[in-house]
């Protein structure tokens, strides 16, 4: 039997592919009910559709320009391949549904506590229960119980804070990453939007919606949504004798973009085939997404360095015909190739060389 912890969607998402390989699989998810709280902007990238195939009952927006904002308000527009929009409480649902359709059991109000390498303790429902996997797999978020008691990685975070709020909107995204570490405006409709921000410096989201939305922001607010994001690392372990480690849990997020649905997919494609075909899970995850990873890293030690004045060039010459044909072809879930072409891209504009100084590979 494999014990799943964590049934959002990678938990869920790796329960239906393991249970379609006829594999006996059980999923404990410490919250009460599946998809909430709701802990995730829910953009994603064009990339998606390449991972899963997209279903209307989540997908609620479909956009494709965005804006990107300099401190100065100099904005660079790109036209976008359709990013999806998801409802995160719908899609979490849905990947739940289809792996119990295939067979899986769920079992909600039920928290982990501890796994001793035979025997794990679930609290469920106020009483203590032993289970015995073969398997142990946590897919329980950046906080990972699993990763505490089994792995001990000591994972480092940014922190998310977001609100949705009425706001007339053109259906365009909007990124200001000079604002903590970077902020953002995604449309769910073109009269509401999610705001938010995610920071390991001194950032207030209520001042980034004071800003953005207007002083009587508080009346706007529909809800907030928070909660912490791992920054990626490479040294961090995933696997130990019979425990894994995926998604958030793993750490395997964007440090760019803090975005980590795309990436948990494709790692609990990788935990599938390696529990199925007896391959090593670290080799063949990291061999998927860790070239990604590292030079998103890059670039976020290279942005955590800017002043505004960086930021202000930076925009300016993203405006360039150049530059602008990079970021509108090249998708951000393909971290390598983006770098590469904006740096091909610099060689017809020598100004560009300055931020050659910001680059650390450690």
């Amino acid at each position: 039997m494999i014990a799943i912890i964590g049934a959002g969607p990678i938990g869920s998402y790796a329960a239906y592919l393991l249970v379609k390989q006829g594999l006996k699989v059980q999923v404990y998810e410490k919250n009460k009910q599946i998809g909430l709280p709701v802990q995730c902007t829910g953009i994603v990238s064009s990339a998606f559709s390449k991972v899963i195939s997209p279903d209307k009952s989540y997908v609620i927006n479909k956009i494709s320009k965005t804006r990107i904002y300099a401190p100065n308000n100099k904005h660079v527009s790109l036209n976008l391949k359709p990013n999806l929009i998801i409802d995160r409480t719908k899609f979490d649902r849905f990947l739940t549904k289809k792996a119990k359709q295939a067979g899986a059991e769920f079992y909600l109000n039920s928290k982990f506590i501890e796994y001793n390498g035979k025997h794990a303790i679930i609290e469920q429902n106020n009483t203590t229960k032993k289970i015995s996997p073969d398997i142990l797999i946590g897919a329980d978020g950046p906080n990972s119980q699993v990763n505490k008691t089994c792995i001990k990685n000591k994972p480092m975070f940014f922190v998310g804070a977001q609100a949705r709020v009425y706001l007339e909107n053109d259906n365009a995204v909007e990124f200001y990453p000079g604002v903590g570490d970077f902020a953002w405006v995604v449309p769910e409709t073109n009269k509401i939007a999610r705001i938010g921000l995610v920071t390991r410096k001194n950032a207030n989201l209520k001042e980034f919606l004071s800003k953005r939305v207007g002083k009587n922001y508080k009346s706007k607010v529909i809800d907030y949504q928070g909660g912490l994001i791992p920054l990626y690392n490479q040294k961090n372990k995933t696997a130990h004798n019979n425990v894994y480690l995926v998604g958030d849990a793993a750490g395997m997020v964007k440090a760019t973009t803090a975005g980590g649905i795309i990436q948990g997919l494709i790692g609990a494609k990788a935990l599938t085939e390696s529990i199925i075909e007896n391959k090593d899970y670290e080799k063949l995850w990291r061999k998927k997404l860790h070239k990604d990873l590292k030079t998103s890293l890059i670039i976020r030690k290279m942005l955590d360095q800017f002043s505004d004045k960086d930021y202000n060039d930076l925009i300016r010459l993203f405006n360039k015909k150049s530059f602008k044909k990079v970021l509108q072809e090249n998708d951000r879930d393909n971290a390598l190739s983006l770098i590469i072409n904006l740096g091909l891209a610099s060689l017809k504009h020598p100004s560009a060389f300055k931020f050659a100084k910001f680059i650390r590979f450690g």
